[in-house]
């Protein structure tokens, strides 16, 4: 059970380890509160403004928001430090997945968040849709012009929805090469 005296507005999960899930929640002053273990005691996270759109990954202790003030994202694994994503972007929305690589590589989150246009910009392992194969730490415009009404990203690729209810995904595919830029999604 969590406790519930600071009336949370949003809450997002996070596997942390065999023993506890990592629980994060938003508060309606727009602060961020983790569980720091069992039982969950709430603990507010130190350096984070206030903050909406509260994200998780499910395969990976990781968590992003976009500040209230510049919606600017700010991100974090469980128990670490937040910080602000590098560069001058505006987000509207985030989507996040990811999992770990080994020890030594440790967790790779991929993230994707739409812009104020609807265009989608993501970072983290490529590729990210702007043509290259490579990882960015810091968010890269997807290719193409498409205007996104929804993002999804998964560990391997993300993908992006239309207004129109078209699908363009970019990413790692299972039968074929990887997506450098989105591809329009059929059936079949």
């Amino acid at each position: 059970l969590v406790d519930d005296t600071r009336n949370y507005a949003a809450l997002a999960v996070s596997p942390s380890s065999t023993f506890f899930e990592a629980v994060c929640a938003l508060d309606v002053a727009s602060a961020v509160w983790c569980s720091n273990g069992l039982p969950p005691v709430m603990t507010q996270v130190s350096g984070l403004p206030p903050v909406q759109g509260l994200v998780s990954a499910t395969l990976t202790p990781g968590f992003c928001a976009l500040t209230v003030s510049d919606s600017t994202a700010w991100c974090w694994q469980f128990g670490g430090i937040a910080q602000q994503v590098p560069g001058a972007l505006h987000f509207a929305a985030l989507a996040m997945e990811g999992k770990y690589y080994g020890s030594s590589a440790g967790p790779r989150v991929r993230v994707c968040g739409l812009l104020a246009d609807s265009t989608a910009a993501c970072w983290g392992p490529g590729p990210l849709g702007d043509g290259s194969a490579g990882s960015s730490d810091t968010p890269v415009i997807v290719t193409g012009g498409h205007r996104f009404v929804q993002i999804a990203a998964g560990s391997d690729f993300a993908c992006g929805r239309t207004s129109g209810g078209e699908v363009w995904c970019w990413g790692v595919t299972q039968a074929g090469p990887e997506l450098l830029v989105p591809e329009l999604a059929t059936t079949g």
